[in-house]
């Protein structure tokens, strides 16, 4: 009796074994890569391959809430989801290879100053940290280790990753105003020795505006390089030189005005366009979804605004080539949006409309 059920026992041991197999035999993990940023939120970008017979594939993900995920073929054309706990479940027939992305902060932890990031990877990980970090401690021996814009940036080997790293003070208020002073002595130097500053005065001009509107890494890099072109600047042109260069300025000034005139007046006045249709659901009531998602990202309340501009509805393709963005991030935005409640997607003639909704319309600004 005991050897019957050390048999059965066996082959239940077998039979469960092969279960992983099965279920990982409908994808292929080629690359993971994460975008860390500086107050733990990562950027997820998966990819792997299909099988396109199959009308359904499951894909564990990494962490547990997903709520900006976004799943593309090949093509780059988004597909339909459906989250279960850690997994998504894509509709994915006739698709060879997916790209799955989404922001998370649950791979994250802080202890003091000290971040962890902690995951574990089933292909090669490219792993980008923030700005200013510094590695305190990797838990395998990297692949290579190298700078992306100024980021540090490990590839790692499958595996239980966890990169333990410092991210420094960068881009603060104090830093952006030390760097302006030193770009006003340096040009104040300049000047003082006869040169040419009217860059570094440029340059200037543009630190400070960063400064004002909070932008402090920008504002100091603008600085830096204002300090740099004083220092490295030529002589002023000589007055005999100057006069020519003016002279030949106002030349061709009085030529291209000469031309639009001529061409102006050759081109018929277009006929008065008629004014474009109000939408019947009428104005997007911006102040009140701004008042009720007070958490919304930077690039999701210009989106909003170019919606209440456009009379509350654009088609995702108008969104995308007016914010010069990929596809892919487009659709993301619309679907963080849409997750908020804020606007929907309505198919017109194969394309997508995305509209405000209801709830929101018919108040005037």
């Amino acid at each position: 009796m005991m050897r019957v059920d050390r048999v059965v026992l066996i082959m239940l041991l077998l039979a469960g074994a092969t279960i992983p197999y099965a279920l990982s035999a409908d994808y292929t993990p080629q690359s993971l890569t994460l975008t860390v940023y500086a107050d733990g939120m990562v950027e997820v970008v998966y990819n792997v391959d299909v099988d396109p017979t199959l009308v359904k594939v499951s894909v564990p993900l990494f962490g547990s809430t997903f709520p900006d995920l976004l799943v593309v073929n090949e093509e780059g054309l988004p597909l339909m989801t459906v989250e279960v706990g850690f997994t998504t479940t894509v509709d994915s027939l006739g698709a060879s290879a997916l790209t799955i992305t989404y922001s998370t902060q649950e791979l994250t932890s802080k202890l003091g100053t000290l971040w962890t990031l902690n995951v574990t990877s089933p292909a090669n990980l490219h792993l980008l940290l923030p700005t200013g970090s510094t590695i305190v401690s990797m838990s395998q021996m990297p692949l290579s280790v190298g700078t992306i814009n100024g980021q540090p940036s490990i590839t790692l080997p499958p595996g239980e990753d966890s990169v333990s790293y410092i991210v420094s003070a960068v881009g603060t208020s104090e830093r952006a105003q030390t760097a302006i002073q030193a770009a006003e002595a340096a040009i104040a130097a300049a000047k003082t020795s006869g040169l040419d500053v009217t860059t570094a005065e440029a340059l200037l001009t543009q630190a400070k505006t960063a400064n004002t509107a909070g932008e402090y890494l920008m504002a100091e890099q603008l600085a830096t390089q204002a300090k740099t072109s004083a220092i490295n600047a030529s002589p002023k042109p000589s007055a005999d030189y100057t006069f020519i260069i003016v002279v030949a300025a106002l030349v061709v000034v009085v030529a291209v005005a000469g031309v639009f005139i001529y061409m102006r007046r050759r081109v018929e006045v277009p006929k008065p366009q008629p004014p474009a249709k109000k939408s019947e659901e009428g104005p997007v009531n911006l102040e009140a979804i701004l008042q009720k998602h007070r958490d919304l990202r930077v690039d999701d309340k210009e989106v909003i605004r170019f919606l209440a501009e456009r009379g509350g509805e654009a088609f995702a393709n108008e969104i995308r080539d007016r914010f010069d963005i990929p596809r892919t991030s487009a659709w993301r935005m619309i679907r963080r949006l849409m997750a908020a409640g804020i606007v929907e997607e309505r198919k017109i003639g194969g394309q997508s409309l995305i509209c405000v909704v209801k709830k929101y319309r018919g108040v005037k600004q």
